[in-house]
Order: structure tokens, then C-alpha cells, then sequence
């Protein structure tokens, strides 16, 4: 027993990434990131899916939005629009913030645009809940990490119009860029994305590239264990062992 309690204890160990160079690598299938979260050893930390937001029917619409709202959208600050709807206590997750960007020759910089928008469900053909991205076709999305400790990060990215190729940018916590991949086929009714870093993320742009307009939905928040939960890990397995002998 000792010697299977050994080996959770080298598991536990290799699961700590390596900080040596800015590594990312993008998934589009979300059962290969699943599989590379477990392997790399990260946990879940947070999920954000916009659904504490509110909206408001617009006559013509085909269903109802709130905004534009203004920026950033974080957590515990109340941020409505015009008529009063939007996110009344903020964003539920503390580690995540959003703001609109300028997109052209250069859409990384951190710059306000013109604000956010919230889509309710039905907005667009195949779009289910709310979904929350730049107020306008022409600026891009960004992501952003305060905490500074997730190491990975999976979200479903829509498409405001047609198919289109969306660009994914991911930006260490000192905006040093780590990784840029275009994302093909990106609809409506959403695609999957996931990027795993072995150095904290600060910040993800994504950018439509035809410039139908982006939209981001269940962004979920992952990091590796620090190393007073990996030795409880541990220790909880030492138990475990022990029972069974």
C-alpha cells in the first residue's frame, strides 16, 4: 500500500507545470481538452454562463438583448443599460472580467470600444442562452484574467452572422502574446474552444474576422492545485490507502 501511496504522491508532483518558456496550445473538440485538463492535472475553478443577465424584447428583433453596456463587465458591480437591463450585481465569477476592443491592424491593444451586448436566447438561429460579446461588428472581445493563476481556459464562441473564422489571441498576465490560431466555421450556434498554457493567462482577444460580430458563452476557469491542495490530495489518498489495508 505504501508503494501505491508513492506513486499518488509522483502523480500528484508531475501534474505541476513546468514555468520554463510560454507554451499554449488551442483545442477545438472538447473531449481532447478534457482528456489534456486531467493529464496536466488542472481542476475547475469557475464557470461563467451570463444566464443572471436580463434583457429587453426589441420591436423587429428576433429576440430580446440588453445593451450597450459599458466596459469592463466584471463581478460585483452592477452594469445595465438604457432601459435598465443587463447584469444588475455583475458577472457571478470574480475571475473573470469582459470588455469590447478595438479591432484593425492592430486588435490587441487594450483599448475601449464601443461597449458590450448581451443576446438573449433565440437571438440568433441555434443559440440557446444568453451570450455576451462587442457591441459592434467591427471591434473584438477580450477576456480577462485578474487573478492571474488560470492556466487554461474553454468557452463556446458564437458567430453573429454567417459562418465565419474567428482569431483567438492568448496573452500571458505580463501581455506577452503566447498563442494566435484562427478558429473555422464558427456559427450561430456556437463552437467550442479551449487553450491550455504552462504560464498563468491574462488575457484572450477573439476577433471575428469577417466581422460579423463575436459572442463568448460558458467560460469555464481552470489552474493547476497549489501546493497545500496537492499535499491534502495527497494525504487524502494516504487515508484512502489505509482504509483499505
Amino acid at each position: 500500500m505504501m508503494k501505491k501511496f508513492a506513486c499518488l504522491l509522483a502523480v500528484a508532483a508531475f501534474a505541476v507545470p513546468a514555468m520554463a518558456g510560454s507554451q499554449a496550445s488551442l483545442f477545438q473538440n472538447s473531449n481532447d481538452f478534457d482528456t489534456a485538463i486531467n493529464d496536466a492535472g488542472k481542476i475547475l475553478k469557475g464557470v461563467e454562463d451570463f444566464e443572471n443577465a436580463t434583457t429587453f424584447p426589441v420591436p423587429g428583433a428576433p429576440g430580446p438583448l440588453a445593451g450597450p453596456l459599458a466596459d469592463p463587465l466584471q463581478a460585483g458591480v452592477a452594469n445595465l443599460d438604457f432601459n435598465g437591463v443587463g447584469f444588475e450585481n455583475g458577472l457571478v465569477n470574480s475571475n473573470l472580467q469582459l470588455q469590447s476592443n478595438v479591432f484593425g491592424s492592430d486588435p490587441f491593444d487594450i483599448a475601449g470600444g464601443g461597449g458590450l451586448i448581451v443576446l438573449g436566447p433565440n437571438f440568433l438561429p441555434g443559440q440557446t442562452s444568453h451570450v455576451v460579446g462587442a457591441n459592434t461588428f467591427t471591434e473584438s472581445t477580450d477576456l480577462l484574467f485578474p487573478d492571474g493563476d488560470k492556466t487554461a481556459v474553454s468557452l463556446d464562441l458564437f458567430s453573429n452572422g454567417a459562418v465565419g473564422d474567428v482569431q483567438v489571441t492568448v496573452f500571458d498576465v505580463d501581455g506577452i502574446q503566447i498563442l494566435q490560431d484562427v478558429v473555422s466555421g464558427v456559427s450561430t450556434s456556437g463552437s467550442f474552444v479551449g487553450v491550455i498554457s504552462d504560464v498563468a493567462i491574462g488575457r484572450i482577444n477573439v476577433a471575428d474576422l469577417e466581422e460579423f460580430g463575436e459572442l463568448v458563452d460558458n467560460i469555464a476557469l481552470y489552474q493547476v492545485p497549489e501546493p497545500a491542495t496537492l499535499g491534502l490530495l495527497a494525504m487524502g489518498a494516504m487515508v484512502v490507502s489505509r482504509r483499505r489495508r
